[in-house]
């Protein structure tokens, strides 16, 4: 839990950012370490999860960020993703990539099956680059996470990255085959004091929200929840 306000500009260089541990990232199926070091951090305050990336990359290697910002795809370039499933109950999962030109997008459900939908919260996120690496930076409101009152503490994540140079597809839990397999993710635990009550959905408001006819909430994550946050 931090206290310390959050600059999401792609830098990382907050005190809470430098004194994270980091999660080390593998290869899918032979789970070995990847050619270019990446590794992941996950802060949270009352409000928000923070999801921060730092990517290896060769000081010469040329990132075609305009193109990508034409296209608005985040798979377009070398790209992360943060997965998970609040629910804890491995069905699906919540999906955001983004890469350093801003492109953003995502999806909800369970990846190959009629359940999963392209899904874009409202979330921000912020990338930078250094001679021999980028860095990206997350910020997930809370709200929009379709949480309720039995949201478990502990949430099965991963974080993902997509190199195209060296075509190599890594992430921080052991996944085999998929970034979308929640039944291999690890686990994270929220901090105690974390009160995920004013952000839960009632059953009826979230059946109205699926079905498109509520006036209070819509899929973009406007959703009011008490906290003016």
């Amino acid at each position: 839990m931090i206290n310390e306000s959050m600059k999401i500009d792609g830098h990382l260089d907050e005190k809470s950012w430098q004194t994270a541990n980091p999660i080390g990232f593998n290869l899918l199926k032979t789970l070995k370490p990847p050619k270019e070091v990446t590794s992941g951090k996950i802060l949270c305050d009352d409000y928000n999860l923070y999801i921060g990336y730092r990517c290896q990359i060769s000081p010469d290697r040329k990132i075609p960020i305009d193109e990508a910002t034409r296209l608005k795809n985040p798979w377009a370039i070398d790209n992360v993703e943060f997965l998970v499933d609040p629910t804890g109950r491995c069905e699906g999962v919540l999906q955001m990539a983004t890469n350093l030109a801003g492109a953003k997008g995502g999806g909800r459900g369970r990846l190959g099956t009629a359940s999963f939908a392209s899904w874009e919260g409202e979330w921000m996120a912020a990338g930078s680059r250094e001679n021999d690496f980028y860095s990206i930076e997350m910020k997930i409101p809370l709200a929009i996470l379709y949480l309720d009152e039995n949201t478990p503490k502990k949430w099965p994540f991963n974080l993902a990255r997509t190199n195209p140079k060296t075509g190599e597809f890594l992430c921080s839990s052991p996944c085999l085959y998929s970034f979308h397999e929640p039944e291999n993710y690890d686990k994270i635990e929220l901090p105690d004091p974390l009160n995920l009550k004013p952000f839960a959905l009632r059953l009826m408001d979230l059946k109205l929200l699926e079905s498109g006819k509520s006036d209070h909430f819509n899929l973009t994550g406007k959703i009011f929840n008490g906290t003016d946050k």
